[in-house]
């Protein structure tokens, strides 16, 4: 359904998110919003077209605006609406990812040299001083200089190979993690005895791959444009849902002017980073040889989606969604009930027995080759086992107690972390 820019301007006011109609024309005019397209009259509205844009749009200029307001960059709200799934030119949102994702790294080592600003730019000369403040931190905690000056390497330096490390300085790493592991000491002291310097190199690397911002700039930097339009495309698709979350939230405050809020405040922080580690999901796939597999299962999806008796019977889930959402927060056991109750209508049972052909059909698509991707998966993870599975009753010990585990696991939607095994395989 065509909407106006002027209607754009007023819902996005209601839901207190405000831009006006010069703010829509000047985004139009940097291609940060489509072009207007001419809408013929419709019945009793006189002899004039007007101009219009797809409804979508109206979700596509709220992105900007709440992404805006946090980062405070035109260039950043951008990337972050394209990755939640909004279509832009994907050779310029490739470079302007890149620059995203490079900025806060280079402005490290450029705020290291801010002493010196008449002086060249010299990555070498900025690892340094990055890394006589962090011996200042780290002699506190009585670290060596070796392990301060790896680890700041790790994090900042795009030529560093963690497997290159010398054994003297695998040896004293393994040495410090005890005084870097601050919490529960004696059994880091346990589990580094029974590390070898191969190890550690092996470690280091896992956490170089999966942690790493030089190395997320170099793989977008490095990707084929029609590889990363694929999976854009795919991204694009899987983020629908988050897409008409949005659209009824908007709708809401247009005609209720109570809109749903968890939407509006949560869905734009977190929607760029789940779609930014779907895309890299989907680009190692397809390095893996899955990309039929892919392709059949977006086509398969959107043509079920698409089909009529679909749609309806899911509308219907929606509208109960809606209706007892809110009873939710204050009793429980009456909505369970009364989603119990409804669970024996129509609409749902043709969409019990639609579901389960549906996870027959998807099983078809998937279910030879899984094995395959099993053991890619394996092989992606193998650094870690190497390290860890040799001594499974410290596993879980040593997980809860070291740090950068958890934050790892934690930061992997907005890090490469699916280059633990090289393209080529």
């Amino acid at each position: 359904m065509p909407i106006t820019q002027g209607e754009v301007s007023r819902i996005l006011g209601a839901a207190d998110y405000p831009v006006s109609e010069r703010t829509l024309v000047q985004w139009r005019q940097r291609h940060l919003l489509p072009e207007l397209k001419r809408v013929a009259p419709g019945q009793g509205q006189g002899p004039r077209a007007s101009y219009a844009w797809d409804d979508e749009v109206l979700t596509q200029a709220f992105s900007l605006e709440a992404t805006l307001r946090m980062r405070r960059r035109l260039d950043m709200a951008q990337v972050l609406t394209w990755l939640s799934g909004f279509e832009y030119p994907v050779e310029e949102m490739k470079e302007r990812w890149a620059a995203i994702e490079e900025f806060p790294w280079q402005n490290s080592l450029r705020n290291a040299l801010r002493d010196t600003p008449d002086e060249p730019f010299v990555l070498t000369y900025a690892l340094e001083m990055i890394g006589i403040d962090a011996r200042l931190v780290g002699r506190r905690r009585r670290l060596s200089d070796t392990f301060i000056n790896v680890s700041t390497r790790l994090t900042f330096d795009p030529d560093f190979d963690a497997g290159s490390i010398s054994a003297a300085e695998a040896e004293q790493i393994r040495l410090d993690l005890p005084k870097y592991v601050r919490r529960d000491a004696s059994a880091a002291a346990a589990f580094a005895l029974l590390l070898t310097g191969d190890d550690i190199r092996r470690f280091l690397g896992f956490i170089q791959k999966y942690w790493s911002k030089p190395q997320l700039v170099r793989l977008i930097r490095d990707l084929p444009v029609e590889l990363l339009a694929q999976a854009h495309r795919d991204v694009r698709f899987l983020m629908h849902p988050y897409r008409v979350w949005l659209r009824d939230a908007l709708t809401e405050a247009q005609t209720t002017g109570d809109p749903d809020q968890t939407a509006l405040f949560l869905g734009p922080r977190f929607a760029p980073r789940l779609g930014g580690f779907l895309m890299l999901a989907d680009i190692q796939l397809r390095w893996w040889g899955f990309g039929s597999h892919i392709d059949q299962t977006v086509s398969y999806l959107d043509e079920w989606l698409s089909d009529e008796k679909n749609r309806q019977d899911l509308q219907r889930v929606r509208r109960d969604y809606h209706e007892l959402a809110p009873m939710g927060m204050s009793d429980t056991i009456a909505v369970r009930q009364e989603w119990e109750r409804r669970a024996h209508v129509p609409e749902y049972e043709r969409l019990k027995v639609a579901g389960s052909s549906l996870l027959e059909d998807l099983g078809a698509i998937w279910g030879p080759s899984l094995a395959a991707l099993w053991k890619r998966i394996e092989i992606a993870l193998n650094e870690r086992g190497e390290i860890l599975g040799t001594q499974p009753e410290l596993v879980e010990r040593f997980a809860s107690m070291v740090p950068g585990i958890k934050a790892i696991e934690k930061a992997i939607p907005s890090v490469p972390a699916l280059l633990a095994t090289d393209r080529a395989q």
